[in-house]
């Protein structure tokens, strides 16, 4: 009888989503009132190579884009600004000879081009894990990224750590502080390690036994699948990841109003279990101005209507907690899977996050438009 159910439930789904398409090709797709495009700082993949900002602010103009979002810390943990807190890429500022965030932001805003700062917070060099060894994650069989490699080969931060959470809110302070951007973007990194063998280790440990109140857990044993303490390491861990995103809010609002968002999965369960990511929280708490779900249709394996369920299903969440918070969804993906995606279709993907509710809508990133030659495409859409 449930899988009767379930067939029934999936051929609605299917009825619904081709009524749908076919009203929506009656007319034209709704477009949002502003679209913002994900950037690198380099030449991708080259991080030695400085992008061109003349370049850059030519093709958001072509694609009727007002915001873009520069990837101001790489994915390893190294800078693109003139920072004094997080390690430089060397090889790249010795090729800038200037400060790239601060010639950015100045000839973005000359062009009437918003710049919201797209930060790692999750992860870190190995300069500044040597450093600091205590800040790193642990594997379930106790060994630190700095001995064992992650799946990603990153290495990681533990949120449990003051001191790591520190580092983090100290650069995010630099950035504000420092240079006149309009917006801030967290990674969606923001939390423990996506990996089901990973965030254990000493410390995490004894500050989940002490909130616990069980200094004798069975290590790692009590916590894994299956263990008896299973349910409550992930409420601990969720409560960890939530109220350093709180302490994030609170560090960019001490300096200045600007919006504050995360880039993240719409799948809300894996990442409660994976990452202690509780996005539904974070907005009930006001710890964001906004989410921005990453509905990337190709990487699911899915047609570009799926961005409007998808979203639908995160509105539906939020609604249910009673949530409210701005959606700006995440729309493209990765190079491998959009690269050859073809204009059309990142209209289709932009148009159907309008039609789900959204005024504004990011576009990741500017490498894979450069590869699909979209900008133009875009523009059309957007003017029109």
């Amino acid at each position: 009888m449930k899988g009767s159910y379930l067939a029934l439930a999936l051929a609605a789904i299917v009825i619904a989503s081709s009524v749908l398409l076919i009203y929506m090709q009656q007319r034209r797709l709704k477009k949002p009132e502003v679209l913002g495009v994900y950037s690198y700082m380099y030449r991708f993949p080259d991080r030695s190579s400085p992008a061109d900002w003349g370049e850059l602010l030519a093709k958001l103009k072509s694609a009727g884009a007002s915001i873009v979002l520069p990837f101001v810390i790489d994915a390893s943990g190294y800078a693109y600004y003139n920072s004094s807190i997080v390690p430089r890429n060397e090889a790249y500022m010795r090729r800038y000879r200037g400060d790239p965030l601060r010639d950015l932001v100045e000839r973005a805003h000359r062009s009437g081009v918003k710049v919201y700062a797209w930060v790692v917070i999750g992860r870190a060099s190995r300069v500044v894990l040597e450093e600091h060894p205590e800040w790193a994650v642990y594997d379930v069989s106790g060994k630190s990224c700095l001995e064992k490699a992650t799946p990603s080969g990153f290495l990681y931060l533990n949120p449990a750590v003051s001191g790591a959470r520190e580092y983090v809110e100290s650069y995010v302070r630099e950035i504000v502080e420092k240079y006149e951007v309009d917006g801030v973007v967290w990674e969606d990194d923001l939390g423990w390690p996506p990996y089901s063998d990973w965030g254990y280790g000493p410390f995490t440990r004894e500050a989940f036994a002490s909130w616990l109140g069980v200094p004798d857990l069975k290590w790692p044993e009590d916590v894994v699948e299956g263990g008896r303490y299973r349910g409550k390491f992930i409420e601990w861990r969720v409560q960890v990841v939530t109220n350093f995103t709180c302490e994030l809010y609170r560090t960019v609002k001490s300096v200045k109003n600007i919006p504050v968002g995360a880039a993240v999965s719409p799948g809300l369960s894996w990442q409660k279990q994976l990452m202690g990511v509780d996005w539904v929280e974070w907005a009930e708490r006001g710890c964001v101005d906004f989410l921005s779900p990453m509905v990337y249709h190709r990487d699911e394996q899915q047609p570009p209507i799926w961005v409007y369920w998808s979203l639908k299903d995160v509105q539906r969440a939020l609604e249910g907690a009673g949530a409210n918070v701005e959606l700006v969804p995440s729309v493209g993906g990765s190079l491998a899977n959009t690269g050859s995606m073809p204009p059309a279709e990142w209209v289709e993907a932009v148009g159907w996050a309008a039609e789900a509710g959204a005024n504004r809508v990011f576009v990741f990133a500017d490498v894979c438009l450069d590869r699909a030659r979209a900008w133009e495409a875009l523009g059309a859409f957007m003017r029109g």
